[in-house]
């Protein structure tokens, strides 16, 4: 593939892309139903459960990298969804909407303060913008 061909999105591409944006988005409006009638770390760990099978295909089984996606995964489950979750019932889609675009950014301090994960420049910079953003 040229890069001049890349500039455009194939159809599948596009759906595909337009599909995980709304998964993504639903998932605010999924946990703001779910967390007032499931406790807040039932429901992640059924999410996490079912995203797990069905990624299980694909997962390479050596032992360093279960023991850091287990790591990884409390880390993300307790500290980032578990504290977004248990604020749920406390906020309006708005507040909600501006806290959960903090996710990636978020996520991705975490990644480099607990588990010294490098950010470039460039990553630092996009991580700022996007803090600044909101």
């Amino acid at each position: 593939m040229s890069v001049s061909s890349s500039k455009h999105l194939k159809t599948s591409d596009l759906f595909l892309a337009i599909g995980i944006i709304a998964v993504w988005g639903a998932n605010a409006a999924i946990g703001k139903l779910a967390v007032p009638q499931i406790p807040v770390f039932a429901f992640l760990a059924t999410r996490f459960a079912i995203t797990g099978l069905l990624l299980l295909p694909f997962v390479n089984w050596k032992k360093e990298h279960v023991c850091a996606a287990f790591r990884i995964a409390i880390l993300l489950n307790v500290l980032h969804y578990g504290l977004i979750y248990s604020a749920m019932p406390y906020l309006d889609a708005s507040a909600l909407a501006l806290i959960q675009q903090t996710q990636v950014p978020a996520a991705i301090l975490l990644g480099w303060f607990f588990f010294k994960e490098p950010i470039s420049l460039k990553l630092g910079i996009g991580i700022m913008l996007g803090f600044a953003g909101l």
